[in-house]
């Protein structure tokens, strides 16, 4: 399961990025994208990569 979450994290990351380089003239959404990266580094923070399944 963790597995999976840790592949949606990676997910918004991406995305979160792809805002950053798509929306250089919007500050708005460039803030916004900023905001989002800081939430996928608390997650990846509190996600662990091994779950109990996968040990």
């Amino acid at each position: 399961m963790n597995k999976q979450i840790r592949r949606e994290i990676e997910r918004l990351e991406e995305s979160a990025t792809r805002l950053q380089t798509l929306a250089q003239d919007n500050p708005a959404i460039l803030k916004n994208a900023e905001i989002i990266l800081t939430f996928v580094y608390i997650l990846k923070f509190i996600t662990p990569e091994k779950g109990k399944e996968e040990n």
